[in-house]
């Protein structure tokens, strides 16, 4: 071939039936390939797609969703993507999806369920295969959840992350909050803490209500009271961490020890106490859930609830691609266990004098 006729070729769009006759296989396997990845094996799949882009052959996506009935898209609907966390989720849900070519449409509805709700129907709309729904602290409240029980699109899969009883007859992966609650206050007790404040979401919703629970009822079991007073409800943030500390030094008694439901709320714990001149552990323990990265960066390292953020992520997105394969599939619940991470933002009382 001379270097005219290569020019010729390289300027020649490649084909459907240049990758079926190069990877050795039909039209129609190609096709299944890209337009429903779950009917072949990931084998030839992986020729398939290694040969196309080599070629560099595109499919025409809007043609081949009128054959598959598929558009390869998907909703993500997380609370607040500035949480190292939720960050984490969305790459693993990413990361599950690309090899079978979906491509993710992510919203951030700022903990606001009006947002979600308009971001659910907007998805519909625009015809994704189905979503992933964060239930991150009140992110699904009773209007989403009546929404998303009686939706529009009642054919689009939907998985949540987060147990929620409400919605029937929808895939859940959960990580186990109340488990993970139950440790983290658990731990200090074990340490001689009796005067323990919560830094809860507000109305203790989402993936919050168990460790809210874990709180109250450990205390309980424990035969400590509750005190009403060492609840502070705010924003799932630093911001609202910092303010809710605000509030609890200015008791007349402040608690010895905080179990703030997230890792954000725990450093704006901390940079609250600092600014009291008070110091972690030595006046006030804290305890984060999540383990982000910060955790274990920060000076005193943060004690926290781990939770595998990114694998969460990866099992969703398994779920979603499954029930989007096989809609009879029997609905599921997949639960993810917490592990303590014990750093130096907790002081053992037992050990101190008086």
């Amino acid at each position: 071939m001379s270097a005219g006729q290569d020019d010729d070729a390289a300027r020649r769009k490649a084909t459907i039936y240049d990758v079926a006759r190069e990877a050795g296989v039909t039209i129609s396997s190609v096709s299944r390939a890209f337009g429903r990845p779950g009917e072949i094996g990931a084998k030839t799949r992986e020729r398939i797609f290694e040969i196309s882009r080599r070629l560099n052959y595109r499919p025409n996506a809007l043609a081949g969703s009128l054959t598959t009935k598929r558009t390869l898209l998907l909703g993500l609907v997380v609370a607040d993507i500035r949480n190292p966390s939720v960050a984490a989720l969305a790459r693993g849900v990413q990361d599950e999806t690309i090899g079978r070519r979906y491509l993710c449409i992510l919203c951030s509805t700022s903990e606001r369920a009006d947002s979600g709700v308009s971001m659910l129907e907007e998805m519909m709309w625009r015809g994704v295969d189905g979503i992933v729904i964060t239930s991150s602290y009140g992110l699904l409240d009773d209007s989403l959840l009546d929404f998303v029980e009686n939706r529009p699109e009642p054919k689009v899969p939907l998985v949540f992350v987060g147990r929620q009883q409400r919605a029937s007859g929808i895939d859940a992966v959960s990580p186990q909050g109340y488990q993970g609650g139950c440790m983290a206050v658990s731990h200090l007790i074990e340490r001689g803490h009796r005067r323990i404040a919560c830094l809860s979401g507000h109305h203790a919703e989402g993936v919050a209500v168990g460790r809210w629970q874990a709180y109250r009822e450990t205390l309980e079991a424990a035969g400590i009271a509750q005190d009403p007073t060492l609840c502070a409800a705010e924003a799932t943030t630093h911001e609202g961490g910092l303010a809710a500390m605000r509030r609890l030094l200015e008791l007349p008694e402040p608690p010895s020890a905080v179990f703030a439901v997230n890792d954000l709320m725990a450093f704006g714990a901390i940079e609250a106490i600092r600014e009291r001149g008070l110091s972690v552990p030595g006046d006030i323990s804290v305890v984060g859930f999540d383990d982000i990265p910060a955790a274990a960066l920060s000076d005193p390292k943060l004690t926290t609830v781990a939770q595998p953020s990114y694998d969460i992520g990866v099992t969703a997105a398994r779920m979603l691609l499954s029930r989007i394969d096989d809609p009879s599939l029997p609905t599921r619940l997949e639960l993810i266990d917490c592990e303590l991470r014990s750093r130096g933002s907790v002081r053992d009382l037992r050990r101190s004098p008086g």
